[in-house]
Order: C-alpha cells, then sequence, then structure tokens
C-alpha cells in the first residue's frame, strides 16, 4: 500500500493504515462509490494517469474518517456519493498543481523536506505513545505504514511542491488584504469580538439511525428521544454526565466527556443557547430536539466576557483572508484546467450510480448540490 500525504499528513496516514486492516469489510460489494471505480486509471491529467489503487485508498481513509466521527455509524450513500466526486476532484487537482510546479521549476529546499520529515515522524510518535504503543525506530513505523522512506519521503516532497505551486498562483494573481476589508470583516462579524459572558458546557447528542441526509421517521425520531430519555435517567441517578457522554453521544467531543469548553450563546445555535439561559451552574437540561437529533446540556459555569482588543487580532484575520482569496485564485486556476478535455480525462463514472438512484438524486438536491 502506498503512503499517500495529503493535508492530513504522514502521521494520520499511517495510523489509517492499521486501522483499515483492522476493519476491513468487503466493501466493493456494498458501496456505490467502489462499485463505479473501473479497472484501470480513474482519471488522466495531461496523459499522466491518476491509478484507481490510489483513489481508492484516499476515499477509503477520509470515509473511514467519518465514520470514526459519527460514532462508528454508517455512513449514507449520498454522503459517500458526494466525498467519491471529492476525492476525485482532489486528486485531479493536486496532479495539475504538481505538474505546473515541475514545469515553472519550483524547487523544495532539501532542508525544508528534512524538517517537514521529521516533524511528520515526531507527529506520529506522539500519537503513537498515546495509544499506549512502543516507541519505534523510523523503519519500524514505516514498515507498518507497508511503505518505504523513499516513497514516503517522494510523497511528501509532492505535497510540498504542491503548496509551493498554491503559494505561486497567489501571487501571481495579486491576492492581498486591504486595511478597509479587515474593517468590513470585523464590523460584519462583530458578534464574534464581542466582550460578552461565556459558557462552560458539556453536550450529548442522540442522532436518528436514518441516513445524516435524509430525513428521520417518527420511530427513528422516538427512537432517539427514548435513548436521549434512558441517558439522562442515567444521569440523574448518579452517573456522570462525561461518562454517558462517551458512551451514547453522537457529537464530535464525545471521547471528551461532551465537554464544549467556553461558548457564547450566539455560537451555540437558538436550540441550545436557550436551554442554556434557563440552566444554572451544574443543572442540566431536559431532553432538547432539533433537527441534528435530541440533545442534553449541562451548564458546568460560567465565565465574564473580556474585552477584546481588536488591533492585537487584526494580523490573524487579515492572515484568514488572504488565506480565503488565495483558495479563490487557486479553484479558478485549477478549474480552467480541469474543464478542458484535451487536458483532464475523467473516466469514473459515478454519473452512473447517480442515474439509477432516484432517491439518491432527491438527497443531494436537498442537500443542495
Amino acid at each position: 500500500m502506498r503512503l499517500q500525504c495529503f493535508r492530513g499528513g504522514l502521521a494520520a496516514a499511517m495510523l489509517w493504515t492499521a486501522a483499515a486492516a483492522a476493519q476491513a469489510p468487503n466493501l466493493d460489494e456494498m458501496d456505490l462509490v467502489l462499485r463505479s471505480v473501473p479497472n484501470g486509471p480513474v482519471a488522466s491529467v495531461r496523459g499522466k494517469m491518476i491509478e484507481a489503487k490510489d483513489y481508492r485508498e484516499q476515499y477509503l481513509r477520509t470515509l473511514a474518517e467519518i465514520s470514526a466521527r459519527a460514532g462508528g455509524k454508517g455512513v449514507d450513500d449520498a454522503i459517500r456519493f458526494q466525498l467519491g466526486m471529492q476525492t476525485l476532484r482532489r486528486l485531479v487537482a493536486d496532479e495539475i498543481l504538481a505538474q505546473d510546479a515541475v514545469r515553472l521549476k519550483l524547487e523544495v529546499p532539501a532542508e525544508d523536506l528534512d524538517k517537514a520529515w521529521q516533524n511528520e515522524l515526531k507527529i506520529l510518535e506522539e500519537q503513537t505513545k498515546k495509544e499506549g504503543q512502543p516507541a519505534s525506530s523510523e523503519a519500524e513505523l514505516l514498515q507498518r505504514a507497508g511503505t518505504t522512506r523513499d516513497a514516503a519521503r517522494a510523497e511528501l516532497r509532492k505535497v510540498m511542491l504542491i503548496d509551493r505551486m498554491r503559494e505561486r498562483i497567489a501571487k501571481d494573481n495579486g491576492v492581498a488584504v486591504s486595511d478597509a476589508e479587515i474593517d468590513k470583516y470585523l464590523k460584519e462579524h462583530a458578534a464574534r469580538f464581542d466582550s460578552s459572558t461565556r459558557y462552560h458546557i458539556r453536550h450529548i447528542l442522540v442522532r436518528p439511525e436514518a441516513s445524516t441526509l435524509g430525513k428521520p421517521t417518527d420511530s427513528d425520531k422516538a427512537k432517539a428521544r427514548n435513548e436521549a430519555e434512558q441517558a439522562l435517567g442515567r444521569i440523574r441517578s448518579g452517573q456522570s454526565f462525561e461518562a454517558v457522554a462517551k458512551e451514547v453521544s453522537d457529537a464530535p467531543r464525545k471521547e471528551e466527556g461532551g465537554d464544549m469548553g467556553l461558548m457564547r450563546l450566539d455560537d451555540m445555535g437558538p436550540v441550545l443557547s436557550e436551554a442554556v439561559k434557563k440552566l444554572k451552574p451544574g443543572e442540566i437540561s431536559g431532553v432538547i430536539e432539533s433537527d441534528y437529533g435530541c440533545h442534553l446540556v449541562q451548564l458546568v459555569d460560567t465565565q465574564a466576557g473580556e474585552k477584546v482588543d481588536t488591533e492585537a487580532i487584526k494580523p490573524r484575520i487579515r492572515k484568514g483572508l488572504l488565506a480565503e482569496k488565495a483558495e479563490e485564485a487557486v479553484q479558478k486556476y485549477i478549474e480552467k484546467v480541469a474543464q478542458n478535455p484535451d487536458e483532464v480525462r475523467v473516466y469514473l463514472r459515478l454519473d452512473k450510480q447517480l442515474e439509477a438512484r432516484p432517491d439518491l438524486q432527491k438527497k443531494l438536491s436537498q442537500a443542495g448540490q
């Protein structure tokens, strides 16, 4: 298995390799995306083939990450379709940028590559320690990932070249952010920088079993509410909120016991904020229903707001706006190449799956696709 080092980094890819081997159902029989993957390449960029095995690897890795965030629940076909298309676009985009970086003779200095390589290994070592695994040498880490040092470093170099190409595109397009744009952003997002009270909360979410993009049935909703009521009963009978959250919650912070940290009311959304406003520190809400499922929220404590120094945060805002503008320029650059059939050809026909699935078309349409 060739080590992929996309934006998740070498460490994430190496750890995923072992996780994938452990779970390994025959997804080709059940996954609508994998059923569509041709025996040959999935696409070509100026004659350079994007191989099916590389597409499968990237798709499955991201699918595993999504499934883990959802608490191990099944991933809906509509999400799989979206992920399949995103994976294809990403591979094509990276190949376009990598090729043009070579054409423009962009370089990655050896010292920069060495520094990035050591950083990736350090991250991996820290992650393996957190999992209680013994310290490993570089050779052992690479062996567990099923790759070689030369292959992994070549992949890392490609990612760094792509980043340099992105920087070149932004520079060529004169990407910049004026002081007036920063002031406008501060004015339009004033709520983010206010000095209002912060609320330290814990949160449990029980999602209906139906698909994330679909509409749950009344039975699905009733089942979710029942599970939330049982969770509330356990907490009120003496079990800790954190322990119950780790066991039953479908929210992203379940492994932290549902701890959301300090938040403003505006950051919580209307459903949770209305509940939190009625709580005293230490109190727990009843079951709250929303479009996402059934919620329980505990107010741990409150903290008086502090005045935000807008001048101090302007550099961070400038950096964020620059990144947004740069990404827009990069996407326009990629799209111009990707839409040219003489330069990019696609052999993966996910549209065939969509044509045969009216239910999938409906879900994607409801999601604004």
